[in-house]
């Protein structure tokens, strides 16, 4: 049974130069909603969506194209460490198919947040 989700996400704006001519610009909204929830003990099931829109009307500049992907993934806190596992699969036709993460994240202070009693990170 589940002992609790974190939902989260971010919204932003990016600026990148176009890789095949000069002096062009595109600007893009950044979007990412993520959903985790505590699963077994010390791991979570972590889903999240994340990607970039280009503004532009028409069709972007070559390298500045709409991309987007979603994860699904396992996290799993062990030894002071946080072990990340997740399959990618692209949402555009910019995106690669499909794929794997894998990432290990060494976990160096602990908060001393009442809530936490210096168990989680």
């Amino acid at each position: 049974m589940a002992r609790g989700v974190n939902t989260f996400g971010n919204l932003g704006i990016g600026i990148l130069t176009s890789p095949t001519s000069y002096l062009v610009r595109t600007m893009f909204s950044l979007t990412g909603p993520r959903q985790s929830f505590d699963s077994i003990a010390n791991s979570h099931l972590a889903g999240e969506v994340n990607g970039r829109v280009n503004t532009r009307p028409g069709a972007a500049p070559l390298g500045t194209e709409s991309q987007g992907e979603a994860r699904l993934g396992l996290q799993i806190r062990a030894s002071g460490l946080r072990f990340d596992f997740a399959g990618i699969k692209g949402l555009t036709s910019f995106s690669p198919r499909s794929g794997i993460t894998v990432g290990v994240t060494s976990i160096l202070l602990r908060s001393s947040h009442p809530r936490n009693n210096g168990t989680r990170p």
